[in-house]
């Protein structure tokens, strides 16, 4: 799993690391010690990446080094056969079709027990719109390409995907996947800049790989020769490839991050005696006013919004209240004392919350769940509708969108209740009746 727990995320790294050790066997092709460090941790990092199954991260991997075979097959590399007496034209012909020879062998017995068991290629294998993982993404691209046409200049705001989504839920998503139906992002790392930050944003975004394959194609043949520079421009089309099925995360965007500061070192700088230019400096220096602003705007003020969410024990009685909603919603309508006495805490609790965390949207969420739950929306006190309101102006003031509630309630209390597969319910009830001994002896359950 990583240090990150998250499998997926983990392979980002890898895929970044891979290309750095190929690239350290090009560049060092003199060294033959060198070369065989990085040959092996080339040949780990790929097994680790294989290891992980996360589909978009070896799609990208694969499609990259699949093309770099082409190139290595076509283009003689001298330096190389010369150093290994090797022919590297020949040897990259039979790697290529010792690969296709594997893929069509694959499909070919793909129902067969073994290679079921091999996971990453089960999951590969599995790739079609049938799958469940598939099919919430192209149900989340759906939205996201609704969201981005609803404004296409300047996005919704820098790392506000969620508000997007929420705006323009689809109730399909709970079909197609009832224990995931809730997006923050968009698993496309192009189409979520898109929403976020408009055209412009996604255009300075493409920039990015764009710049940093400029800068790579440029550099003269003294500071990097041309296949050491092809790995490099590899690596910068695989990270781009891998972002349209997940997003950038801390471990993958620190190697990358320190990948384009090397490929920015090895860009020559302009010489010395050249004269500064007056209005370049003009430009900076009347941006100085601005740039404090934004800094103030943009990251102080969200900082000091945010630090409610690094309140690990209110996350915990989030996640209780939920358990909560999962158990009751399990029992018949009127609820008894006990049921009661339960959500009227869990609504006190949650109030307090929103008070305490305005930025936060789950206690938005789940007082819409409390009360809807207590009241299935039929004949609710105006005290009660007063608080939906409130808290409806309140999200929107902290720019917290929220789903309509009273069309979605019930959508999203089913999937709410399938959300967890039965261990999971069965632990939410085990916590809840610990609490509460006295609930297991309640007559009006449904199930």
């Amino acid at each position: 799993m990583g240090f990150s727990g998250n499998s997926i995320f983990t392979s980002v790294f890898i895929l970044t690391n891979i290309f750095l050790s190929m690239y350290l066997f090009l560049e060092g092709v003199e060294s033959k010690k060198k070369n065989f460090m990085s040959l092996i941790s080339t040949a780990i990092f790929t097994f680790l990446l294989f290891q992980t199954a996360s589909r978009g991260s070896i799609i990208a991997f694969s499609f990259s080094c699949s093309l770099l075979l082409i190139i290595f097959s076509t283009l003689k590399y001298e330096k190389l056969n010369s150093l290994y007496h090797i022919n590297s034209q020949k040897i990259s012909k039979w790697m290529l079709i010792t690969i296709l020879g594997f893929c069509f062998l694959i499909f070919s017995f793909k129902d067969f027990p073994l290679i079921n068991k091999l996971v990453p290629i089960r999951r590969l294998l599995s790739i079609s719109a049938k799958d469940t993982s598939v099919a919430n993404r192209l149900a989340v691209t759906r939205t996201s390409i609704i969201a981005f046409i609803q404004k296409p200049w300047l996005g919704w705001g820098a790392n506000n995907y969620d508000v997007a989504y929420q705006n323009n839920f689809n109730p399909e998503m709970v079909a197609v996947s009832p224990k995931e139906f809730r997006f923050d992002k968009a698993h496309n790392m192009f189409l979520e800049t898109a929403v976020c930050m408009g055209v412009f944003g996604l255009l300075s975004y493409v920039m990015i790989y764009y710049s940093a394959h400029y800068s790579i194609k440029t550099l003269d043949e003294n500071t990097m020769e041309f296949f050491p520079k092809l790995i490099l421009i590899f690596l910068t089309l695989s990270y781009a490839i891998q972002n349209l099925f997940v997003f950038d995360v801390f471990e993958g965007l620190i190697p990358f991050l320190i990948f384009l500061t090397f490929i920015s070192a090895l860009v020559k700088l302009p010489n010395k005696d050249s004269k500064p230019n007056k209005l370049k400096t003009i430009i900076c220096i009347s941006l100085i006013p601005f740039v404090i602003f934004s800094i103030y705007a943009f990251n102080i003020k969200e900082i000091a919004y945010l630090n409610g969410y690094r309140d690990t024990t209110s996350y915990l009685h989030e996640y209780t209240v939920l358990q909560d909603i999962h158990v009751l919603s399990q029992f018949k309508r009127p609820f008894t004392a006990l049921q009661e006495k339960i959500l009227k805490e869990d609504r006190e609790h949650i109030l307090s919350l929103m008070q305490k965390y305005p930025t936060r949207w789950r206690p938005y969420l789940y007082i819409c769940y409390i009360i809807g739950l207590k009241y299935e929306y039929k004949n609710i006190p105006k005290e009660e509708m007063d608080i939906l309101k409130q808290s409806n102006l309140q999200a929107k003031e902290y720019r917290v969108a929220l789903p309509d509630y009273e069309k979605q309630y019930n959508i999203v209390l089913k999937a709410s209740a399938d959300i967890s597969d039965v261990k999971t319910a069965e632990l939410n009830e085990f916590f809840l009746i610990q609490r509460y001994p006295s609930l297991k002896e309640e007559t009006n359950i449904i199930k």
